[in-house]
């Protein structure tokens, strides 16, 4: 059922040729300067660690990074439309069993670490005052997953089988965005929610809930480093014939990044006013310290280890067919 719901998304993704923004892969400028059309979700940590980029603070001689935010960016991205962008783990597996996949992983994106801290972001809640205090006890009980086919579920629903024996077809799911499921357990309607995104932080920080599982350091201790529910993707093409023009580019997000991380302070205030849905700068420099950022790891070592953990994961509950190969998906440079 799983994947039929899925193979949706897939039709969905393939139709699409057009995004309002208006993006169509690369071009060069006058000076031999490649433009890069590049897409990530809306969220803290792309709009943080993209901010400097964005705004002509760090710039590149050889690469122009022209950067969209679409809540929608795992289809528009397996529409293969941009030349580089964020893609969920799980999206990347189905799109890339089912067709051709037009794009290669150049790195890891956001992970479940602070730059000073790893208290997670991937957290499993129940009330307070519940009796439930550990994963192995959780038969019986109706949960919240915001997103059941996405990597995230995968690596909870399969850890908890792999380390506690219990199986999906003995819990209630229920399938909800995360603002839903944090109202969901505060009135007692389910047992326990993993949250997730900017709700698991405040969550954490709210006396009402209690943590029962950290399932980010729960994952690093079982697999030996952080997973990343999010890859950087660069069409396959474009970067056989523009690869000095890719790394420059990687080279311009780890610096765009590493400008966020010196000028927390003021890039956190202005997310706040200008995006922030009500909270504090606080609370955004507080995620980006102890919960979650962009890393942009490259998968190699311990990290490609982990990748294809997550995507054992989600075989083993028959979203994908088969685990794809290393050789053929990984950007190796």
């Amino acid at each position: 059922m799983i994947r039929n719901l899925f193979s949706k998304f897939v039709v969905l993704s393939i139709c699409i040729t057009t995004i309002a923004t208006g993006c169509i892969g690369c071009n060069k400028l006058p000076q031999d300067k490649v433009t890069i059309d590049m897409l990530v979700a809306p969220y803290s940590s792309s709009w943080l660690s993209t901010y400097a980029i964005r705004n002509g603070i760090v710039a590149s001689d050889e690469v122009e990074l022209v950067i969209t935010e679409s809540i929608s960016h795992d289809e528009h991205m397996a529409s293969g439309n941009f030349a580089m962008g964020a893609m969920a783990v799980a999206a990347y597996g189905i799109v890339s069993q089912q067709s051709q996949s037009p794009y290669k992983v150049l790195s890891a994106f956001v992970t479940g670490k602070g730059t000073e801290e790893a208290r997670g972001v991937n957290l499993l809640f129940t009330l307070a005052g519940s009796n439930i205090t550990s994963p192995e006890e959780l038969v019986g009980k109706t949960i919240g997953i915001p997103g059941l086919t996405s990597s995230t579920a995968s690596v909870f629903l399969g850890m908890l089988k792999n380390k506690y024996g219990i199986s999906e077809d003995q819990l209630t799911l229920v399938d909800k965005a995360n603002t839903i499921l944090i109202e969901l357990l505060r009135k007692g309607q389910i047992d326990v929610a993993l949250l997730g995104g900017n709700i698991a932080p405040q969550a954490y920080y709210d006396d009402d809930f209690r943590v029962i599982w950290d399932l980010d350091n729960a994952f690093k201790e079982e697999y030996g480093e952080y997973y990343s529910p999010t890859f950087l993707l660069v069409k396959s093409e474009f970067y056989e014939t523009n690869p000095q023009a890719v790394k420059a580019a990687y080279n311009l997000l780890i610096e765009s990044r590493d400008y966020a991380r010196d000028h927390i302070d003021e890039l956190t205030e202005e997310y706040a006013s200008e995006i922030g849905a009500g909270l504090p700068a606080e609370f955004y420099k507080t995620i980006q310290l102890y919960h979650s950022g962009a890393s942009f790891d490259l998968i190699a070592g311990k990290t490609r280890d982990c990748a294809m953990a997550v995507f054992q994961l989600v075989k083993d509950r028959g979203i994908i067919d088969e685990v794809p190969n290393p050789e053929q998906i990984f950007l190796d440079w």
